[in-house]
């Protein structure tokens, strides 16, 4: 999956089309603002998706472009002072299928085994 990410300043610019990993990107340090990349990563590095949407330019090639779409995360995160609620399928999705809902809470129980 292709994510915008804060960079640090010096961190390599990659090209989109790269499947693989992308070594050396890291955040910015402290008092650093960073730059805006898109960034391959793996689905399994995802944490979590919020229920927000923002809307982007249409093509992120453009530096100009990227801190465009920085200035609408930090609105968002301005917005939100006490966090960004992660996307509730049930709840934000109207899911009510009762084996998604077992299955959510077989995955809730089994990581919160692993990762107390």
């Amino acid at each position: 999956m292709d994510v915008l990410l804060c960079v640090a300043q010096d961190a390599p610019t990659y090209p989109k089309s790269n499947p693989d990993l992308p070594p050396g990107v890291r955040p910015p340090a402290e008092g650093d603002n960073g730059k805006m990349e898109v960034v391959p990563v793996l689905l399994s590095c995802l944490d979590g998706i919020s229920g927000l949407r923002i809307f982007l330019p249409n093509d992120m090639k453009q530096a100009e472009q990227r801190n465009t779409a920085r200035k609408n995360i930090d609105e968002i995160k301005r917005r939100f002072g006490d966090g960004i609620s992660i996307l509730d399928p049930v709840e934000n999705m109207k899911i009510t299928d009762d084996s998604f809902k077992a299955l959510l809470r077989v995955s809730y129980f089994s990581s919160e085994l692993m990762f107390p």
